[in-house]
């Protein structure tokens, strides 16, 4: 069982970072448009860098996102039936 709760433990940690890492991104990405307010080339260049990004998060969330195991199939006896 400790070897699942720090499995979990693990799984959830690195969930963590990566989001606070998307955080600090789209935070970034903000203060940037601002800072270049009068710049369009380097509007369009921040704007070509927000699309690569937002890609990679479009990509990455999928691929790491484990697909979810169907439900245990339960066998009920039927009792209508009787037993052979």
């Amino acid at each position: 069982m400790s070897a699942i709760v720090d499995t979990l433990v693990a799984r959830v940690t690195r969930q963590d970072t990566v989001i606070d890492s998307a955080i600090a991104l789209i935070r970034g990405l903000s203060e940037q448009v601002r800072e270049a307010a009068g710049d369009s080339s380097r509007l369009t260049q921040l704007a070509d860098d927000i699309d690569a990004k937002t890609n990679e998060l479009a990509a990455a969330v999928p691929a790491n996102t484990p697909a979810e195991e169907p439900p245990a199939a339960s066998v009920e006896a039927d009792p209508d039936v009787g037993s052979v």
